[in-house]
């Protein structure tokens, strides 16, 4: 869902992205077995992107995207998770971007990845024929830049 001119003194535009996920499986005699195996993806996730330009030469992009609990593939038995690595909890995230144009031609900007330096995995990617066993993801990043326009 994107919303437009939100607040229009700041420019403010939105982007809403979730995703639902329901399972049904018919194992009969067999679900009391295999109960934490199916727990394998998250119930749900999702985005929120703001943007704005407050000022004239001024731009802002905040991003947060959380997903709930799910279960490695690696290790699909949450009790066994638990012991080994810690919560199998979902997460939070946010990243943000700050630009300032200083001419036509110039921008400066300042980029945050992970804001609130959380430590979490991604969905092991298990369409290949040999599984990602690690797949981290940024801690809380810092990054300056400056951008020229040729044209």
């Amino acid at each position: 869902m994107r919303f437009t001119n939100i607040v229009e003194s700041l420019k403010m535009n939105a982007e809403v992205s979730l995703t639902f996920q329901a399972r049904q499986d018919k194992l009969p005699n067999v679900r009391e077995y295999v109960a934490e195996y199916l727990k394998l993806q998250p119930v749900h996730s999702g985005k929120l992107k703001l943007s704005m330009s407050p000022a004239d030469n001024f731009y802002l992009y905040i991003e947060s995207h959380w997903m709930s609990k799910w279960l490695r593939l690696l290790i699909p038995f949450e009790g066994l998770y638990d012991d080994l690595f810690g919560s199998t909890d979902g997460y939070y995230a946010m990243d943000a971007m700050g630009s300032i144009y200083l001419s036509d031609q110039l921008n400066i900007f300042v980029k945050v990845t992970n804001i609130f330096d959380e430590q979490y995995g991604i969905v092991n990617a298990t369409i290949l024929e040999e599984n990602l066993v690690y797949n981290p993801q940024l801690r809380r990043t810092l990054r300056f830049g400056l951008s020229y326009k040729l044209n």
